[in-house]
């Protein structure tokens, strides 16, 4: 696997992990028990990234993930792409992301770190229709 922050390469990931909800609520009618039809309420995706960190690399922030704290009022949206490293097929991909926290434990030799995110949407190799 492969992956692109900001369509820089970002070649320290070790693991990640996706997951969409799509809540859906009950709609009633009036003189009909059964509910008749559910009614998708939200949308939503959230995803963890495990990652080394680099001796000096700067980390999430140097890497645009993350504002560093006098800038976190200004935060710009940043992008993930992760490749296929055999077929080159999209295996996922987030234009609008944001980072919900990370955390790091330091192993014998390494720096590692666990990334949350949360993105506005997403897509794989299956074409996303816009209607």
């Amino acid at each position: 696997m492969v992956c692109y922050i900001n369509g820089q390469l970002f070649g320290r990931v070790a693991d990640v992990g996706w997951s969409e909800s799509t809540p859906r609520k009950e709609m009633h009618v009036v003189d009909y028990l059964p509910p008749w039809e559910l009614i998708q309420i939200s949308v939503s995706i959230h995803g963890t990234m495990t990652i080394y960190r680099l001796h000096k690399d700067g980390g999430l922030e140097a890497a645009g993930m993350k504002a560093t704290w006098p800038d976190l009022s200004r935060e710009k949206y940043f992008s993930i792409l992760h490749l296929d490293r055999v077929t080159d097929t999209v295996v996922f991909q987030a234009d609008k992301c944001s980072t919900v926290s990370q955390s790091w434990h330091v192993g014998r030799g390494y720096v590692m770190g666990t990334v949350s995110f949360t993105a506005l949407g997403w897509n794989n190799e299956t074409p996303q229709s816009t209607e």
